[in-house]
Parts: structure tokens; sequence; C-alpha cells
């Protein structure tokens, strides 16, 4: 009976075992585990020390021995007792203790009984009192100062209306000294329309015995405004007087006011906030929802009242809301925010942001219902969708791009570099990361971080600027770039800088080469008297090099004659001939080679050998003429001197002359086939031999061999151009190699044995061999072969064969100079993009490369992305059922153990209750089911990158061109639909058969002519913001032979000028740095001349804009 008194006291008592000197709780009723913190189990046996802070513990131990100390002296001593604060949960606690020691059978202390009392009211009223005993002795000072130092109006009335004392404040408010405001009746300072209400609501308060009497007037101010004046009043029955007190409640009054506009504002807010806003019950009806909330779901208000919110939420995300709705009644959260789906009324399913927050009543603190804000965020999915795309894209070509690329931050240290750029550089991706352009090449600093600084404070790109210098690759060796630079702009200006390289060292090396042999060339045009000259067929304007000034006359640089200039300097017995020939050559298209005469301005003649070639479009149409001229006066004056000599010597004058002739066509062409062919032929008109061969010796060849390269034969004889193994000619090949002549009159009586045999071997009844070294390293032999019989081979013919063997190398070695002249100019060329010809041609061809070069890097980009994310989506995708399965398992296993042992430790039951197993028992699952929905979705979008690409489509084959619209569309969706565009599609598709054609060319005329309509139908945005835009795409089959795709838009259309020059190279309408000009272009061609298709626009000012693609179904055969 007693333990359960003691247990049932609501007063903590504790029994402290003081036997020891270590004083320890001997055991405690239930109110004192309060007090203690702990249960009385766990309390029991606890020093002091272990159940207190040092600080409390040394109190408690010094009481508890002055308790003992005092029962000692007195037996009768009744205890101490002390206050002190103890923090539980957070507040301040204050107690009271007392001690009573507790004798044993002996009388000696060994325990002490310690009662604990909660005083913590007790003690504040304490505080309070004392709080109230000082306030009560400040009072009556502040009195006296309250009157003057309030803020409020104060004031004492006379029964006849007049204020016989008022405060400093009336004067503030009313703007009236005090003077003045004693000195009139205050009825007059109330506003007129006030008065009578006011005393009527003073009579009535008066007349029913109320205290005091409340209101509110307008007091006219002195400079001649109003305030309102919250008034509390209260007669005295003593002297009649009016004790009162007004508060300017002017400002209060105005904020009323706006109040009332706020909330009517707020509930035109509620209806037409451009965000869904509703009232939601406990149980999940919705009580109210604005109209913005029913256009999102095509429904009326009464439509939705009707339904709770689970009834339009996507199955998938009802359990989130739910558990978030657990959440919120719990207390965990004051509000929520959850992105999820809702079902529309017409079925489609929308993306939405959802905030809600619960409302609780203010008495009971119950929740009643809640509030909801709901925004559409489908267009927002949509973008992040895409931007996340985007970012692939970018990451896959940064990544993998063959051009270099870096991005800076703000502190223009590298954020971001591709291993292009780290190669080209030496040094690896990661020793660039954080780090300075100082600090990783310091020798291109000082040039490169002007640029930089300049960039990041203009916001201006800059692009393909030279730049030459050196890097940690190959320190000594000076490399050449291509640099463009562009800032990243932020929301408050630039921050950050990128960069793209383009290595050109090795193009840079060739230009040198190309120079360096062009001026070789050069020399050697003045050297052999041969100037080159171009004549363009549009401007018949004339280019002529130095030595060409020379031949006619003039001083190298000067300005070269017209057309009809050029004519007048021809000889007039030569003019009509040459005139001739120049028009035959313009509209046919036909070389020539003329000798003519030339009137030099001092009068002299001079005799030019000239020869021309047209250069033509991919049309067929001339371009211009290119040739070369020779001055040969002195040639000329040689022959008239031939002709002029003696008879005896015209037959040796005859081969001289001949010989001569020979010379000069090899010094003229400078075509190494034309050469050796005009050698061997000559060669052998000349000495009436059987078969006249220039050979060529190919050691690199596989196996080593000859190469017959160019012949002249008799007419029945087979050809013999083509390789020969050496080992079939292996003595032949010797005496080449060693530069020994081969001179065999007669191969029956040849002495060296291994020749003959090898000669009659070959049919060869006597051979006249010339082997020579070029200038390159090449060896060659002129060999002068009869068949029929033995040939004699007379001195002065080998020395006319030695001659025209020095005659041929030199020509060789200036058609290999010209060659290797014009092998460097091309590999120049090619080496920039194959800038050629002109500068039209030139700039096309550069550009036509840059973007093969993206549609290569592109579909690098979607073979790697494809690659690199199927591989991986394949394994998760593959091992989400084995994961589902192992997951079942093991939650079996875990039901299966719950089931044996319902009995779980503490630390498992902690462990559970952690994790909320529970919960991730139902959603694991559902996380495996949304990743293997994600995996499903990574292979789409893969497939709709290839079918774009079309990588696998590079050739012919047979394709749908719808799928190939649609791909494109589905790329330019977020541009479509953007904020400031929304543009409407109108799709009217015929029925076309799949045929054959590039697929991935396609593509690219689609997205080229769909972005052109597109930025046709932005530049509207500030002229007619209310005109619908649309884009219409048709196709048709016209006559069964052919596909026609038209694309059409209601923009602005296109001006005359502008129509006439739409499909020309590098026109745009755009800014520099905004468009290249080529797009319609390269459009053009893919249609035009790969597919033998028509591209054409029909538009005009103010109208609609239309692009008709005309495709063959089939292709003739060849094509």
């Amino acid at each position: 009976m007693t333990i359960n008194i003691y247990e049932a006291v609501p007063i903590p008592i504790s029994i402290i075992d003081v036997k020891s000197k270590f004083f320890r709780l001997a055991g405690c009723n239930r109110a004192a585990q309060e007090f203690w913190g702990m249960k009385a189990l766990d309390a029991e046996g606890k020093t002091l020390e272990e159940l207190l802070d040092p600080e409390a513990a040394a109190i408690w131990r010094q009481h508890c021995q002055d308790c003992i100390n005092q029962a000692d002296i007195n037996p009768q001593h009744s205890g101490g007792s002390w206050e002190e604060c103890r923090i539980i949960d957070g507040d301040e606690h204050w107690w009271r203790t007392v001690l009573q020691p507790l004798p044993d059978q002996e009388g000696r202390i060994s325990r002490i009984i310690a009662t604990s009392n909660n005083i913590t009211a007790e003690y504040r009223l304490r505080q309070e009192l004392e709080i109230a005993r000082q306030e009560t002795h400040q009072a009556q000072t502040k009195l006296n100062q309250f009157f003057d130092l309030s803020p409020d109006m104060l004031t004492i009335a006379t029964p006849d209306n007049y204020l016989e004392r008022v405060n400093p404040a009336a004067t503030k408010i009313l703007g009236y000294s005090i003077a003045e405001l004693q000195s009139m009746s205050f009825i007059e300072l109330i506003h007129p329309d006030d008065r009578q209400p006011t005393q009527d609501a003073v009579a009535a308060h008066f007349a029913k015995g109320e205290p005091t009497v409340n209101f509110e007037n307008r007091y006219r101010t002195k400079d001649g405004g109003e305030k309102w004046l919250a008034w509390s009043a209260a007669p005295s029955h003593t002297d009649g007087k009016y004790y009162c007190i007004g508060r300017d409640v002017t400002e209060i009054k105005k904020t009323q006011a706006t109040l009332r506009q706020s909330e009517a504002q707020f509930r035109a807010l509620f209806e037409y906030a451009a965000v869904g806003m509703g009232y939601v019950s406990l149980e999940g009806r919705f009580l109210r929802v604005n109209q913005c909330w029913c256009d999102f779901l095509g429904m009326t208000q009464e439509e939705m009242q009707s339904l709770s919110f689970p009834e339009i939420t996507h199955p998938d995300d009802l359990e989130k809301d739910w558990d978030c709705i657990r959440h919120l009644l719990r207390g965990k959260v004051d509000k929520y925010t959850v992105e999820k789906r809702y079902i529309r009324k017409d079925g489609e399913i929308i993306w939405v942001k959802l905030t809600a927050s619960l409302v609780r009543s203010a008495t009971s603190g119950e929740p009643e219902y809640f509030i909801a804000v709901v925004d559409d965020i489908t267009p927002r999915k949509e973008l992040e969708k895409e931007l996340a795309l985007r970012q692939s894209r970018f990451d896959a070509f940064f990544h993998n791009s063959n051009v270099g690329m870096a991005i800076y931050d703000y502190q223009l240290r590298y954020q971001q570099i591709n291993e292009a750029l780290a190669e080209m550089n030496g040094i690896s991706v990661a020793a660039h990361l954080g780090k300075t352009l100082e600090e990783v090449i310091p020798d291109l600093a000082p040039v490169v971080m002007p640029i930089y600084l300049e960039i990041m404070a203009s916001g201006q790109s800059l692009v393909n600027q030279e730049l030459s210098g050196f890097t940690p690759k190959q320190p000594g060796l000076l490399r050449h770039w291509i640099v463009s630079y562009f800032p990243l702009m932020g929301e408050f200006g630039c921050i950050g800088l990128g960069v793209v390289v383009v290595e050109i060292t090795e193009r840079k090396r060739a230009e040198q080469e190309a120079q360096r042999l062009l001026a070789t060339l050069k020399e050697a045009q003045r050297i052999a008297h041969i100037g080159n000259w171009e004549f363009d067929a549009q401007s018949l304007t004339i280019t002529w090099s130095e030595e060409m000034f020379r031949i006619v006359g003039m001083e190298p640089g000067t300005t070269p004659p017209s057309y009809e200039e050029h004519l007048e300097r021809v000889h007039p017995d030569d003019r009509l001939f040459y005139q001739r020939t120049l028009e035959r050559a313009f509209t046919r298209g036909t070389s020539y080679d003329i000798d003519l005469r030339l009137v030099r301005p001092d009068g002299s003649v001079r005799w030019v050998n000239a020869k021309g070639e047209a250069v033509r479009d991919p049309r067929g149409q001339v371009l211009r003429l290119v040739g070369t001229a020779m001055d040969i006066t002195e040639r000329e004056r040689v022959q008239q001197a031939l002709r002029q000599s003696e008879a005896q010597l015209r037959s040796l004058f005859t081969r001289a002359q001949i010989l001569n002739q020979l010379a000069t066509q090899i010094r003229q062409s400078l075509d190494l086939e034309a050469i050796l062919q005009t050698a061997v032929t000559a060669i052998r008109n000349l000495l009436q031999i059987d078969l006249c061969v220039f050979t060529w010796y190919r050691p690199h060849a596989i196996p080593p061999s000859w190469e017959v390269y160019t012949e002249s034969k008799r007419p029945d004889l087979p050809s013999i151009i083509g390789l020969y193994p050496i080992g079939e000619v292996n003595p032949l090949a010797q005496r080449v190699l060693n530069r020994e002549l081969i001179r065999v009159d007669n191969a029956q009586t040849e002495p060296d044995l291994e020749l003959r045999e090898c000669l009659l071997a070959l049919g060869y009844a006597a051979q006249l061999g010339l082997p020579f070294e070029t200038n390159s390293g090449a060896i060659g032999t002129l060999s002068c072969i009869h068949f029929t019989s033995a040939r004699p081979w007379r001195d002065e013919e080998l020395e006319l064969l030695t001659t025209v063997q020095d005659q041929l190398t030199i020509a060789i070695n200036q058609a290999e100079l010209y060659q290797q002249s014009r092998t460097a100019a091309a590999l120049a060329t090619a080496k920039s993009e194959e800038l050629e010809q002109t500068l039209l041609q030139l700039q096309r061809t550069q550009t036509q490369l840059i973007q093969a070069e993206k549609m290569s890097s592109l579909g690098q980009m979607v073979a790697g992305v494809a690659h690199e994310i199927n591989n991986p989506v394949s394994f998760i995708y593959g091992n989400i059922t084995h994961a589902t399965e192992y997951v079942a398992e093991l939650l079996d296993l875990i039901d299966l153990y719950n089931q044996h042992y319902p009995q779980a430790v503490p630390e498992i039951e902690a462990a559970i209750e952690a994790i909320d197993l529970e919960f991730m028992r139902e959603d694991f699952l559902k996380v495996l089911e949304s990743m293997k929905s994600g995996a499903n979705r990574i292979s789409t979008i893969v497939k709709s990158l290839r079918t774009f690409s079309r990588l696998d489509e590079a050739d012919m084959k047979q394709a749908n061109i719808h799928e190939c619209l649609d791909s494109t569309l589905l790329l330019l969706e977020n541009r479509l639909q953007s904020q400031n565009n929304n543009i409407q599609i109108i799709k009217e598709y015929g029925n076309l058969p799949e045929f054959e054609c590039y697929p991935s060319q396609l593509n690219q005329v689609f997205m080229n002519t769909l972005n052109n309509a597109i930025e046709a139908l932005e530049s509207l945005e500030n002229g007619d913001t209310n005109r619908e835009k649309t884009i219409r795409i048709t196709t048709e089959v016209i006559d069964g032979q052919k596909v026609a795709i038209h694309i059409t838009d209601n923009g602005p259309g296109i001006a005359p000028d502008v129509l006439s020059r739409l499909f020309d190279p590098f026109f745009t309408t755009k800014p520099i740095g905004k468009g290249t000009g080529l797009g319609l272009s390269i459009s053009y061609q893919i249609v035009v001349e790969q597919h033998g298709g028509d591209l054409r626009c029909i538009s005009a000012p103010g109208e609609t804009t239309e692009f008709i693609i005309e495709l063959p179904l089939s292709r003739p055969q060849g094509s």
C-alpha cells in the first residue's frame, strides 16, 4: 500500500544513498523520472555526477552533505532546501528540493529523502510580483511624464466642451498650439459630418451608465486637413469632467482601406490568376477552384467541384501525393511542392507543379482544409527534355570533336577542355582544369589574355583569328591556329569565355612551301621567257604574270590592258586570226596553241607562242581562259636564218630545226605526260625506228618494277605500256641504276651474255637507251628499240639523243617543279578547305567542307551516343528484372523472419523505424519500374537521333519522306512551341511511296527550309503580334514520276531582289555572324545535283512563302 502511494504521488520523490563517499540514487517514484530525465530503473544506482551536470551535481552533493552534518549536530533537524533551475525539453523549470535525513537503526544517516516540487509557476509569479512592485514604484514617476510624452492625444474636457488640459501630442496631431486648443470649443474642431453622430454616441453610452465610451471621428487640422481619431472617454461623476484619450488612426484607416482594396484584389487574383488556385477538403474533394485550374483540365468549375483530386491525378503519381499529405497532416512540413501529372477531361496528360499547405483551426489547431496552387509546367518539362538532349549533344560533340574546344570561367580559369585541345597543348585535360592560361601555356598568355579580357568586357565574339606561338608540345616548333572566341553571357553580364581552336600548322607549312615553289616558278618563267595569263569571260579583264609584262614590253606591276587594248597590240596581220581563236575558245571552250606577233609600245615586234585552255563551271559554261605565252622571237629569227642558209646545210639544218622544235615544245609544256609523249613521238619519227619508249624505274612498287610510261610505235605493234617486275629484265635494271649507256646495235652479237639473253627474250633486235636522273631523284630511261633487224646507232644520232635527253631532263625537271608547285598549291588549298580558283568558289568549298565536317561530327556524335548509351541502358534494362526478383525474395525473407520472430531487438526496431521499412517496401518496386521506364525513354531518344542523322544511310536507299519530316520537326519542336513563337504545324501528307534517296542529306534540306520558315515567323515579333503563325507541310505524288514537298509559312514574304538571289552561295539577309548564306545553296545542290530534282521558292512581300522540293521517284541508270 505504501509503495502504491509512493508511486502515485505526483511530486518527484527520490532516495539518495549517502553511506559511501559516492552519493547514489537508491530509488525514485514515477514523478521523479521527468526530474532526472530517465526511467527509474535506468537512474537507480547512478551517482549524482552521473545523473547531473558537474555544477548541479556539486550543489546537490553540498546540500546533502550539509543535511548530514546538521543531522549529526541536531538529530531533530529536518534537513534543508534550495531552489534550482533545470532545462527540460528546452524549457526552464524551477524546482524546490527539500531534503529529509533518514537514519538507520544505529542512528547514522544512511539515506536522504529528496522531495522536489515544481515551483516554476510560483517562481514566475514572484518575478511578476517583483516586476509589478517595481512598476508601481515607477508608475507615479512616469504618470506625470506620460501625459507629456504620450504619442496619443490626452485631454481633460469640461462640461461646457472646452479643453481644460491637453498634452503636446495634440499639437503634433492637429497642428494647433496648446493655447489655441484651450481657447476654442473642441466641438468646433470635429468635422461637421461627425459632430452630431459623436454627440449622439456619447449621450447614448452615458445614458446606459457605461463607464467608458469608445468612438471614432474626424478632427480638422490647422492646415485645413483632417485626422481620424479613435477616442476612449470616461466621465468623472465628481467633477463632471471627461478624461479622454485620442489616438491618431488616420494611417490605420488608410491601411483598412488598402486592406479592403487588397481583399478585392485577392478575389480578382484568385479568379483571374494565371495559375490554378483552390481549396481542397481533407478528403481530397475540391471545395473551390478558380477558372485557370479548370482551363488546365478542360473542365467547368461545377465539374471540378464534383470531383476529388485522386480522380484527376495520374495513377503513378497518386501515392506520392498521399505521402506528402500524410507528412503535412502530421505536422512534419508546413507545405509541400511536387511535380505531378493530371489527366485532362479529353484524356491528355499534362505536367503541373503543385504547392499545397494546410489550414488549421485558429482555436483548436485541428486541420480544416488545404490550399493548393497549381501551375502548368508541361512546356517546361518539354524544354527540360530538349535541354537534356541538347546537353548530351553538346557533351558528345565537345568531347569527340577533333577541333579544340575550351570553356573558361569568369576568372579565366579552365572550366572545361576537350582532348583535342589538350593534345594540341601537349598537356593532359586534368592538368588544365582550374588553372589560368598563364599557368598552363605562359608563352601564349601575353598575346591571348588581352583578347580574352576585351571579349569579356565587350561581350562581342571574335571569329577566325590566326594565332601563332609555342606550346609544351614540341616546344621549339612554331605552331599556328585559327581561333574563334565567344563570350558566355549570364543574366548580369559575361560569366565566362569559350574558344574553338583549329590547328593549321601543317597548312601553314604547305602554304609557305607553295609560296616558295611559286617563287621558283616565277624565276623559272623569267629564265625561260614564259609568262602565264588569265582571261575572265564575264568582265573581259586580263591578269598577267610578271614575265608576261616583260614579254609585251611593259613594266611589271602596271595595269594590264583592256580586251580592246590587248587586241590592238597584236600585229595587224595576225589580229583577225587571234580574235577568232579567242571567240572559239570563249564560246566552245576549245584549247589553242598558236604563234603570233605582238607590237611592243616602243614599236618593236616580238614573236609569241600562245597556249590557252578554257575553265568551265559545273554547268559547262566557260568562266575564263588560262594559258602561257612564250617569247619565241629568237627562235623565229633562227628559223628565218636557217631558211636563208646554203643548200648543202639544208639537211643538217632541217634536223637541227626539228630538234629545236622538239626542245621548244618540251620546254613549253608543263604537262609531264605531254612532254614525254612529244619526245618519244618526235624521236621515233626522226630516227625512223619501230619503237621509242620512256620508262620510269619504280623501286617502291611491290615488287620493284619498270613502268613503261609512254610510247611511240608502229601501228601494227602491240602496246607495252604497263608495269614489269625488275626480275624479268634485271641486266637492264642494273645498267640503269648505274646510269650506264645502253647501246646495242645487234642483239645477236652482243658480247654481254646476260644482256643478250634479256634483249632476245624481249624480242629486241637493237636498243639505244639513255638513263638519267631528275632533280627529284627519279630515274628514267629514254629507249629507242628496233625489232625487225639490227640497227647501227650512229654517233651523231647518239649525240642528237643526248641533246634531246638534256632538253628532256630540263623539261622534266621543269614539269616536276611545276607539278610540285601545283601539288603543293593543291595541298595548301586542301589544307585550307580547298580555297581555290576564285574567292567565291574558294569560300564556298571551305564552308562546304566545314558543313561536311559538322555533319561528320554529328554522325560520330550520334554513333557515340547510340553506342555509349545503348550499352549501359541495355545493361540496366536487362538487370532490372533480376533486381525485381531479388528484392521480392528479400522481402519474402523479411516477412518470413517477422512471422517466426515477431519481437525484434530494440536495435532492429529502431533501424526499421529509421528507414521506414513499410514505405521502402512499397516505393522500391516503383523505383525499379521508373528505372525501366527511363531506360525505355533513353532508347526512344537515341532512336530519334538516329532517325534524323541517318548514320547508316549515307548511300542511296529506300526511305520514308514523312519519317524524315517528322524527325526534323521533333528536333525543332522547342523553337516551334517557345513562349514567343507558338507556331502551328499543319501536316497535309499525301500517300507517298518509299523511294531511293539520300535520307541524311534530305534531312539537312528539311532542317534548312524549316529553320528559314521559323526565322521568318520570328521576325513578326516586332510587327503583327496578333497574327497566327503557321507552317503548312504538304506532300504529293505528281504524275507518278516524282514526289513534291511544299513547305509554306505565313510570314512577311520575300522581296523580289532577295528572291532572285535566294540560292546564291553566301547570300544572306542576316546580320554578320548570324548566318553563312549557305543553307539554301547547299540544299539546292542536294536536291538538284545529288537527287536530280528541283528546288524553287514562290513568294512576294506580304504574301506567304512556299518552298517546293521535287524529287524523282526513280533515277536514270548511271545517274
